[in-house]
């Protein structure tokens, strides 16, 4: 399960650094004047009258997740683990943000968010404690595997109004997992046990390169 957690955020770290390159740059002025709605993975349904601009994330994959979809003004706090490096592959690139956002419904007051993203992994008491205070929580489905990041990260840009960009992070994550899983088809069978897509996501990670 740990190996599991890591590929995840491993995955997802790739897909930030897809987003990158100046495409969050041209969100803020007219798209903010866009009104929408969408319903998350409990079936509850939020309107927007525009895009939200102060936006908490408290878990790391939606931290990763976040950072890849939003000009980064338009995030008011990400997790507590956002900046620990042996855990979240985005904490270089989440420097400039500065606000952890802890746990509890009066610090995440404080922070007069528009929007908070739980995972569907929350507790539920969690969940209501933010909601009891009228603050606008919206519960997407958690990168648990592999297979449910596109789900995440669609979920996650239809929160925040950017549905455009959560497709461009699918297509690029799934043109990086296949490039992985190309190495990893060519090497021989007792290579294959030594070295897992995790590892090789890895050092894509750390060192720019496959393997």
């Amino acid at each position: 399960m740990r190996r599991l957690f890591f590929l995840v955020l491993t995955v997802l770290a790739v897909v930030y650094c897809s987003g990158c390159a100046g495409t969050v740059d041209k969100q803020n002025d007219a798209a903010k004047k866009q009104s929408y709605v969408v319903q998350d993975v409990r079936g509850k349904k939020l309107s927007f009258e525009s895009k939200p601009q102060k936006i908490i994330s408290l878990y790391v994959y939606g931290d990763e997740v976040l950072l890849g979809l939003v000009d980064h003004k338009r995030i008011a706090g990400l997790s507590k683990w956002v900046h620990d490096e042996d855990l979240a592959m985005g904490a270089k690139e989440a420097k400039d943000v500065t606000k952890i956002a802890e746990s509890n419904p009066e610090a995440i007051l404080a922070l007069k968010p528009d929007l908070v993203l739980l995972p569907d992994s929350s507790k539920p008491e969690q969940i209501s404690s933010l909601e009891d205070v009228e603050i606008k929580v919206f519960v997407y489905p958690a990168a648990s595997r592999l297979s449910n990041i596109p789900k995440t990260i669609k979920a996650i840009g239809g929160a925040v109004g950017e549905t455009e960009q959560a497709e461009k992070l699918i297509a690029e994550m799934q043109k990086k997992i296949s490039a992985v899983e190309a190495k990893v088809k060519k090497m021989q069978p007792e290579d294959r046990k030594k070295r897992s897509a995790l590892s090789a996501l890895w050092r894509y990670r750390r060192q720019g390169d496959y393997l």
